[in-house]
């Protein structure tokens, strides 16, 4: 679109609220979300919070996304995000694309298979995941998790590969921090799982979630109206910074929002000395 047209569309906020911290790199707020919609962002885990996200990024400007997310909308989806009574019982990343579509014509839900994402969210559920990032590592995808838990939501770290904290960074500050199940490794250290970034840049990986045991049954962690609002608006907010060229707030920190209070608070992750992970090369575009 072009930028005299982008100030008359609904993204004129968006431009206004961007001018000035663009014209002290000499460009313009317009220029800055005209080129979000050549930017591709895939996001694992398509729940409430998921649907935030991928809403607010259509509404900002994005225009293309992969989603992956396999397992059925629930009653519970409803509501927050966009998810209305008709999706239950619908694959989430289907329903999710179709709702985001119906307010956001402009928007592409991309194949798995057919684009590279420029940034991945990767949304899991405390103690059901197995995340494996080393894929993502080694291409300089920079990726951002967000831990959803029952006691609300942690935001981060957003990693740029090579340059911030890693998930294995984290787990080998804080051994304790059980958020996502992670073992030192930076893999999970119990249950069956999905490696989220194996065939990513070239396509999201597909899979399912288990409870712990072996039950085959899906493990759906609750996601309470205001810490998917939240979480998902701060997960929307970090992705746009980074694909405009601004540094995310969560690279090399976590924003956790508790369910009961709903108040942000950030936690910082250094580079442990132990990782490794700064030999790697980086895609971080002005960070």
């Amino acid at each position: 679109m072009p930028t005299t047209d982008l100030l008359r569309s609904s993204l004129c906020d968006e431009a206004r609220a961007l001018e000035p911290w663009a014209r002290s790199r000499g460009t313009t707020g317009p220029s800055v979300v005209a080129a979000r919609a050549t930017g591709v962002v895939a996001l694992v885990g398509c729940g409430r919070l998921g649907a935030v996200v991928v809403d607010v990024l259509a509404s900002a400007g994005v225009e293309t996304v992969v989603l992956d997310d396999a397992r059925q909308v629930r009653q519970a989806d409803v509501g927050v995000g966009g998810l209305r009574e008709h999706h239950v019982g619908r694959r989430r990343d289907d329903a999710v694309g179709d709702a985001a579509r119906l307010s956001h014509r402009a928007l592409r839900v991309g194949r798995r298979d057919a684009l590279s994402p420029d940034v991945v969210v990767l949304v899991v559920e405390d103690g059901g995941e197995v995340l494996r990032t080393a894929r993502l590592m080694a291409e300089g995808v920079a990726h951002l998790v967000v831990t959803v838990a029952a006691w609300g939501a942690a935001v981060g770290p957003f990693v740029l590969p090579g340059l911030t904290a890693c998930m294995r960074c984290v787990e080998l500050q804080d051994p304790s921090d059980g958020r996502a199940g992670r073992g030192a490794d930076g893999q999970a250290g119990r249950g069956a799982g999905r490696d989220v970034g194996a065939d990513i840049p070239g396509q999201v990986a597909g899979g399912t979630a288990h409870v712990p045991g072996g039950t085959g049954l899906p493990l759906l962690v609750p996601q309470p109206s205001v810490v998917a609002a939240l979480a998902g608006a701060v997960v929307a907010a970090e992705v746009l910074a980074y694909l405009d060229g601004r540094r995310p707030a969560t690279a090399g920190a976590s924003i956790e929002v508790e369910a009961l209070d709903a108040m942000p608070r950030l936690r910082g992750w250094s580079v442990h000395p132990r990782c490794g992970c700064t030999g790697m090369g980086a895609v971080a575009p002005g960070c």
